[in-house]
């Protein structure tokens, strides 16, 4: 691979790794820290990747068979390279909505999970409460419940119970 090779296919894949890295930082702001959004986001990243690292390395080796070569090939290798990386955009653009598609249905079960005795996490609940559509009032109401509950196990269920009722689920 050629020096100029290298340049390009880094300068691509830090370009892709770095919209991959602000997608995760959006979908990680959504729904939370979880090993199944981690492990999307990792699949997707190496992916859109690996499909840039083949695009420029496949995009050099057209443009020095076209220097070699007439102009008419000259103009197909271009034609294709351009294509290539049309193409590589679209699956990284693809990869990116299907891991944010993934997000909402993810968030939900993560709401579902923290609202039982065995997945509680006081602070989650809270920033669950914090960016629900409740008053003021309730949500205060609600936060002062979580926090009296976290020290007192016997209370946890039917505070789990009344945050679910006022968040519809």
């Amino acid at each position: 691979m050629t020096e100029a090779t290298e340049a390009a296919t880094e300068a691509a894949t830090t370009a892709v790794e770095g919209a991959m890295e602000a997608v995760g930082d959006v979908v990680t702001d959504i729904v939370g820290e979880s090993e199944a959004v981690t492990e999307a986001l990792g699949a997707a990243t190496e992916a859109a990747t690996d499909a840039v690292t083949g695009a420029v390395e496949d995009a050099a080796g057209a443009a020095t068979d076209a220097v070699t070569g007439t102009a008419a090939e000259a103009t197909e290798a271009a034609a294709d390279t351009a294509e290539a990386a049309t193409e590589t955009a679209t699956e990284a653009t693809e990869a990116a909505a299907e891991a944010t598609e993934a997000a909402p249905m993810t968030a939900m079960d993560m709401a579902k999970t923290l609202l039982t005795p065995e997945g509680f996490d006081a602070g989650k609940v809270g920033e669950l409460i914090d960016s629900s559509n409740l008053g003021d009032v309730q949500k205060l109401a609600l936060k002062t419940g979580v926090e009296q509950a976290a020290n007192n196990p016997d209370m946890l269920k039917a505070v789990l119970d009344q945050v679910k009722a006022a968040l519809g689920m």
